[in-house]
């Protein structure tokens, strides 16, 4: 239901009252404004709060360490919660710099946490900004291969 949708509602409740069931001077049309504005407050309040919310926590795991060589297989484990009340589909993009170099879909329940793992192969020598949806993790330094 829409704010607009909640504010005619209101409305129409008030016109029934003070028309309808006699009731004309017991409610203000202030009174009813207050009332309406307070209940369209608590509603979007409680709109904000029930919609899913995804939060990087933390990365806690880099492995082998923030300092690879090219070809490298490099693990990076994060946790993420949902702080919304409602369960929410999320789909998480890890980029170095703005490459993106994986992505993973998660479910969520209200309120909840979960450990998400990426796993890649840095191909190009460099310094890296990792992060996950705007989250900077931290610098990842490739070097090249040892194979020369």
């Amino acid at each position: 239901m829409s704010i607009v949708s909640c504010v005619l509602l209101f409305r129409i409740i008030f016109l029934f009252e003070t028309n309808f069931l006699g009731m004309a001077g017991l409610i203000t049309e202030s009174d009813f404004l207050a009332l309406a504005g307070g209940l369209l407050f608590i509603f979007f309040i409680f709109a904000i709060v029930y919609q899913p919310r995804l939060v990087v926590e933390d990365c806690f795991s880099i492995s082998p360490d923030n300092v690879v060589r090219v070809g490298d297989l490099v693990t990076i484990a994060l946790s993420v919660r949902n702080d919304g009340f409602s369960t929410g589909n999320f789909t998480l993009t890890l980029r170095l710099n703005e490459t993106i170099v994986a992505s993973k879909s998660i479910t969520l329940h209200g309120w909840s946490s979960s450990v998400v793992e990426f796993t890649f192969r840095p191909f190009e020598v460099g310094n890296f900004i990792v992060s996950v949806d705007g989250f900077r993790l931290f610098v990842l330094t490739v070097l090249p291969s040892s194979g020369g």
